[in-house]
């Protein structure tokens, strides 16, 4: 597929108000040895007709996909409440047993990672939102919600092909599908962290990109128009 971008405009250097507390207590404050005591969580084969079909359902505005069986294992993809705007997801061998937990923020992993042993011992807790500077998660949010982009409150978005969605996981997990968002760390750079933001609505080929710096909050935007063609 060739390409060909068309750079509309450029606007420099606006900062984000203020800065956010973490995500959620839930998703940075772990005890490691309350995991290793704790039940892990098994494969649900009695809902999934012993891993046949895929299953989704709903439950306090959580919106629950749990997948048929793969050879690698199958996997959940739980999306939280539009209010909070994140997506867990859960990977199981093929015995039953989880084999990891992550907290993923478009493609960026926040909170508290886990990994287990196919016996269901905890092999690995890491903290992923020790990477991050001054801005969180949550005041990428803000900004593009105070850009316009969408109302976690109402469901209005100008993202998806619905104007209105509804303020469960649905918001989340559908609008997901039109935003690229990516983490780059200081130490990848040698110099600042900063957060890439890719909007496309609809898929109608113009695409809006944030560079947010990671300690500041200011950011660019730049509006380009990608054509696509066989």
């Amino acid at each position: 597929m060739k390409r060909m971008t068309l750079i509309i405009f450029l606007l420099c250097f606006v900062p984000i108000v203020g800065c956010a507390q973490p995500l959620s207590k839930q998703l940075i404050k772990r005890d490691t040895t309350m995991l290793q005591q704790r039940e892990v969580e098994r494969y649900d084969f009695e809902a999934t007709k012993n891993g046949t079909i895929d299953v989704i359902t709903e439950q306090d505005g959580w919106i629950l996909e749990k997948s048929s069986m793969w050879p690698s294992g199958p996997f959940y993809d739980e999306y939280a409440p539009a209010k909070d705007f994140y997506k867990i997801q859960k990977c199981f061998y093929p015995s039953g047993t989880m084999r990891s937990k992550i907290v993923l923020f478009g493609g960026v992993a926040i909170g508290i990672y886990e990994e287990y042993d196919k016996a269901g011992n905890l092999l690995k807790v890491e903290d992923e939102d020790k990477k991050f500077g001054k801005i969180k998660p949550k005041d990428i949010v803000e900004l593009l919600e105070k850009e316009g982009w969408f109302n976690r409150e109402t469901g209005e978005n100008k993202i998806t092909e619905k104007e209105v969605l509804p303020t469960t996981g649905e918001f989340y997990r559908e609008i997901i599908k039109y935003v690229q968002i990516r983490y780059v760390p200081k130490q990848a750079t040698g110099e600042r962290s900063y957060w890439e933001i890719a909007i496309e609505p609809r898929f109608m080929m113009w695409i809006t990109t944030y560079i947010v710096d990671g300690e500041t909050g200011e950011f660019t935007k730049e509006k380009t128009f990608e054509m696509r063609y066989e």
